[in-house]
C-alpha cells in the first residue's frame, strides 16, 4: 500500500504559483471572522504539522502515529482507511521501513475552526528522496480537542485525509 503523507508534511520552488516554506510552516486562516483568540490553537497545529514532518523524516512510525487520536482515521489517496493509532503506526511502519531517507515539507493553507473544540487544516504535502520524483498530495485533517490527564488540553488528528496532486500542481 502507498501512502501519501497527509500532514504535515511538506517542495520549495518547483511551483512559482504557491511559495512553500522549508522547515517552517505558513498558514493563511479563511475569512477573518475568528477572534484572536484562537492564536493559541493556531499554533498548536502548526506545531502539529512541524512534528509530524519530523517524526516522518526521522523515520518514526511511533510519532508519526501520536499526532492521532486513538481512535482516529486515515484514508489515504487509493481509498483504504486506517481505523485507530495502531493500525496508522503500523502502516507508517511499513511504509517508512527500508525506504531511503525522504524529506517532507508541509504547506498549510487553511486552519478553520467550525466549533470550539475541532478544527480544519487544510493544504499541501510534498515528499522527496533521493533520485525519486517528488509526491505531492493534497490533504485534509480533522483536529479534535482532547483532555489531557495533567488538566491541559491539546489538539489531535481525528481524521485524514490525502488525495495525490502530482503532477498537477507542478507547473
Amino acid at each position: 500500500m502507498r501512502i501519501s503523507v497527509c500532514c504535515l508534511a511538506i517542495v520549495g520552488g518547483l511551483c512559482a504559483r504557491r511559495p512553500w516554506v522549508t522547515n517552517g510552516l505558513e498558514a493563511k486562516d479563511g475569512p477573518d471572522t475568528e477572534s484572536t483568540s484562537r492564536d493559541a490553537d493556531r499554533e498548536a497545529i502548526l506545531k502539529s504539522a512541524h512534528d509530524f514532518t519530523a517524526a516522518f523524516e526521522k523515520g518514526d512510525a511511533k510519532a508519526v502515529a501520536a499526532q492521532w487520536t486513538e481512535q482516529g482515521e486515515y484514508e489515504s489517496d487509493d481509498g483504504t482507511i486506517l481505523r485507530g493509532r495502531t493500525a496508522i503506526e503500523a502502516a507508517f511502519t511499513a511504509h517508512l521501513q527500508g525506504r531511503p531517507a525522504e524529506k517532507m515539507e508541509i504547506k498549510v493553507e487553511t486552519i478553520r475552526f467550525p466549533s470550539r473544540d475541532t478544527a480544519l487544516e487544510e493544504g499541501l504535502t510534498c515528499t522527496t528522496a533521493s533520485e525519486m520524483l517528488p509526491d505531492s498530495a493534497h490533504y485534509r485533517v480533522l483536529h479534535v480537542r482532547e483532555r489531557m490527564a495533567s488538566g491541559g488540553s491539546h489538539f489531535a488528528a481525528n481524521g485524514a485525509r490525502a488525495r495525490t496532486a502530482w503532477p498537477t500542481w507542478i507547473g
